[in-house]
């Protein structure tokens, strides 16, 4: 059968329509940590008996998502996954821009949260499409949230090692990632490689944030056996996506977590001086 591409119509079959309706509930109910990935609505939709926990469903309720944008019924930007990367071009599209964009940054501009804090947090996330959502909390806080996916790369890993050691401040990785081989193989060997890049020239506290045995335990995640191909040792019974913690519970864990290596007095000193020399600026700019 040939696959739809684009924008297409779509009368869905009952069990479609149900889906798609319990998948829109699903998005309501977390619309202040929009964009989801399918999984975490997979899993919404899991905890709540609306899907049965297996590939199949996962793949239906894929498919019938799909179908649901392609027909207008849920808008695009409502779900992401890892999509494509794409370089950044430089330049304006002419001085006038230029100009709009300068004096837009003089006023509007803020500054950076970090500016001043004793340590150099750094979030490093397993699945890529959970960045904007955990952005939207580190960004309160300055702090850059990484895909810790791409981080089996000899390359990725020296350049945040060489990135930590340019920063020159303490460092503290907070990693976010799967309860199983791959997520726990990933992250010690991502910790180990890069505080061995940087030697002992910075200190560096690494935390797994989750998904932990703690929080399986406590949120009753849902989870299924290790794989049996998988040979890396992992001790627990149970394998547990990222994405199976509520998002807005995962923005919690997130949040308390930074908070607790934040110095608020700090930002606010750093800013009434900021703001005071913004000011002094444009004084001076509008008597030229």
């Amino acid at each position: 059968m040939k696959r739809v591409r684009g924008y297409a119509e779509w009368s869905p079959k009952p069990v479609n329509v149900e889906r798609v309706t319990d998948a829109i509930n699903v998005l309501e109910e977390y619309r202040y940590q929009l964009p989801l990935t399918v999984r975490q609505i997979y899993y919404r939709m899991v905890s709540k008996g609306q899907i049965d926990k297996t590939d199949k469903g996962y793949k239906n309720l894929a498919e019938a998502l799909n179908r649901a944008r392609r027909a207008g019924r849920i808008p695009m930007d409502y779900i992401r996954d890892d999509g494509i990367k794409e370089s950044v071009t430089h330049g304006y599209a002419s001085f006038e821009t230029l100009e709009n964009r300068v004096n837009q940054a003089l006023k509007k501009g803020d500054l950076n949260r970090d500016v001043g804090q004793p340590f150099h947090q750094i979030v490093l996330c397993e699945a890529a499409g959970m960045l904007p959502m955990l952005a939207a909390v580190a960004d309160d806080f300055g702090v850059k949230v990484l895909s810790s996916g791409g981080f089996d790369s000899l390359t990725a890993q020296h350049s945040l090692a060489k990135a930590i050691e340019d920063d020159g401040r303490a460092a503290i990785l907070w990693h976010l990632g799967d309860h199983d081989p791959s997520g726990e193989a990933l992250h010690v060997a991502l910790f180990e490689n890069v505080m061995s890049f940087c030697g002992n020239l910075r200190e560096i506290d690494t935390n797994r944030l989750a998904v932990t045995p703690a929080q399986i335990r406590q949120y009753n995640l849902p989870g299924k056996p290790p794989k049996k191909t998988d040979a890396r040792a992992f001790t627990s019974e149970v394998a547990v996506q990222c994405e199976a913690i509520p998002p807005d519970v995962l923005q919690d864990i997130l949040r308390d977590a930074l908070s607790k290596e934040y110095d608020k007095s700090i930002f606010y000193a750093e800013r009434a001086t900021f703001e005071a020399k913004r000011s002094l600026y444009l004084q001076d700019r509008d008597h030229e």
